[in-house]
Parts: C-alpha cells; structure tokens; sequence
C-alpha cells in the first residue's frame, strides 16, 4: 500500500513565481519550510496545504 500523499500548494504574490510541491513528511510547517527553501518570500505567501480530500490554509 502506497503511503498517502500530501500536496503542499504554494502560492505567492508575484506572479511569475509558483511552485507545486509535493511532501511527503506530515507536518504543516515543512509548507512554510519548502517555500523559505525555493527563494520564496513567505511574507508575501499563501500555503495552501491538501489531505486526504480536505483543504487547509494559513491565510484564510
């Protein structure tokens, strides 16, 4: 059985700069962590984070 699959959306103000992220680790903050870590200012971002079927973010 395949482990399940979280999908981290990152979305940011600047419009030339989105990424999709998928993470397999269960923890919330590794969001924020991807995006510091891709050169994305998570003062001007959005983390949009999916589970099985139910959506979470950290701005609403």
């Amino acid at each position: 059985m395949l482990p399940s699959r979280e999908m981290y959306i990152l979305i940011t103000d600047d419009f030339d700069m989105y990424a999709r992220v998928n993470i397999h680790m269960g923890l919330y903050k590794n969001c924020l962590l991807s995006m510091y870590a891709i050169g994305i200012d998570v003062q001007h971002a959005s983390c949009k984070y999916s589970k099985n079927g139910i959506n979470y973010s950290n701005q609403s």
